[in-house]
């Protein structure tokens, strides 16, 4: 495999602004010599954008796209097809998001954390999971070097558009926990398997996610 994409996701970047975010994966040894990109198009528009680097697993470089939409693109009603390639000598299979698509796709990413918000000392987050995996825990993890917070997520709906599922959980932290250095991540437990997502190996800075109270 060549280049595989990992997920994508379209948020609200601003009232005017649409923002698309989608994470690949690519072997080191495809890298020197070959630039990746993703070709993508809304009705008859076509353009392209090239990667940026985001970090280094094993013998895997992860990437990212970036595209800025204005909410006049056609998008909310037509939806974005893109793919990803290495020069033309891999193109992969066309991808859906946007209107009737809906604003995630998983692919490779079987986990992945959603959103977060924290009210008074609740901490409340979602979790995204691609169907048809086997699970016998989701749940989210707290930590720091003296202790850590573990929930238990409970299965809410599925995404608008789409058969990826949404869990949530709730976590209540104390006084002492607005001033400690927090990281978190999210993990699917099945059976003799577990799949987590904890951005790369770097796990997800609390107080990058959510405003510190004070």
């Amino acid at each position: 495999m060549k280049i595989a994409l990992l997920h994508a996701e379209i948020s609200d970047l601003s009232y005017h602004m649409y923002k698309l975010e989608a994470y690949a994966t690519v072997p080191i040894s495809t890298m020197d010599n070959k630039e990746p990109m993703m070709n993508y198009s809304i009705g008859a528009n076509f353009d392209k954008v090239h990667s940026t680097n985001v970090t280094v697993m094993g013998n895997q470089r992860v990437i990212k796209f970036d595209i800025l939409l204005t909410k006049q693109s056609g998008l909310l009603a037509e939806g974005l097809t893109f793919q990803l390639s290495l020069s033309s000598s891999y193109i992969t299979d066309d991808y859906h998001i946007g209107g009737s698509f809906g604003d995630i796709v998983l692919e490779e990413s079987i986990i992945k954390h959603h959103l977060l918000y924290l009210q008074h000392l609740k901490l409340t987050g979602s979790i995204l999971i691609k169907p048809s995996y086997n699970k016998r825990s989701v749940r989210f993890v707290c930590f720091n070097e003296s202790h850590s917070l573990i929930s238990e997520a409970r299965f809410k709906e599925y995404i608008p558009y789409s058969k990826i599922e949404l869990w949530e959980y709730t976590v209540n932290l104390n006084e002492e926990s607005l001033t400690d250095d927090l990281f978190f991540y999210v993990e699917l437990i099945g059976e003799n398997i577990s799949y987590k997502d904890n951005n790369f190996q770097k796990f997800y800075k609390l107080w990058e996610q959510v405003p510190r109270l004070t």
